[in-house]
């Protein structure tokens, strides 16, 4: 799984995914940022002196990551290469929660790996993107929708805004298979 925030002590959906798949038998491992406080996380402060770090929660390993750099209001986040942990953790399944820079490395690694499934969950709709010509055209019709039609499985939009942003805005509703997560 790869996600921008995991807090031991939350229920977000990375936490109850990690926690169901561990006790479905699977092997979980979350790459995260180092951040460990929600409110950190919302108002975009990141220590740069937080070390990377690795460990286990409840099954799950979780590797804390330190970003390699931010850009544009912190929005634009990457870690360091993560190659290296998905050639050794050799997934079979990567779950990705909404757009990171880092999606490149598992695009690459699926590449790679054909039997490897990708599933992300969609977080952006007329609220929250798209209000440029630059972010609608570009960063959705041509990247996203490029990237999910050729190496994504399955589409988890978080409400029904969001999926009707990728359906009609994006035009990708017929590749794939959508599951509401909280609808």
């Amino acid at each position: 799984m790869l996600c921008e925030f995991f807090n031991e002590e939350l229920e977000y959906q990375e936490n109850l995914l990690a926690k169901y798949y561990v006790k479905h038998n699977h092997d979980v491992v979350v790459i995260t940022s180092t951040l460990d406080s929600v409110f950190d996380y919302y108002n975009d402060k990141h220590d740069i002196n937080a070390p990377s770090r690795e460990y286990y929660f409840e099954g799950a390993k979780i590797i804390k990551l330190q970003y390699k750099w931010l850009r544009f209001k912190n929005r634009l986040r990457k870690y360091k290469d993560i190659t290296p942990i998905l050639e050794a953790e050799q997934p079979d399944l990567i779950y990705i929660h909404d757009i990171m820079l880092n999606i490149l490395e598992a695009v690459e690694y699926k590449r790679k790996h054909n039997d490897c499934k990708m599933i992300m969950d969609y977080h952006a709709d007329y609220s929250n993107s798209a209000k440029s010509w630059l972010s609608l055209n570009i960063l959705h019709k041509l990247i996203r929708k490029k990237l999910s039609v050729r190496f994504f499985q399955l589409y988890l939009p978080v409400s029904f805004s969001y999926r009707k942003f990728i359906t009609f805005q994006i035009q990708i509703w017929n590749y794939f298979h959508w599951v509401p997560i909280q609808i």
